[in-house]
């Protein structure tokens, strides 16, 4: 494993957890009936 392949997980693991807690966030706004 090099040092490239360590960012690029990093990346990938920030952008996966960052989009589950829009969805989340967004989910949440929709049940209580207001806009995300």
């Amino acid at each position: 494993i090099n040092k490239f392949e360590l960012i690029y997980q990093e990346v990938w693991g920030l952008l996966l957890a960052y989009n589950i807690i829009r969805r989340e966030a967004s989910q949440a706004a929709v049940a209580f009936g207001r806009a995300p």
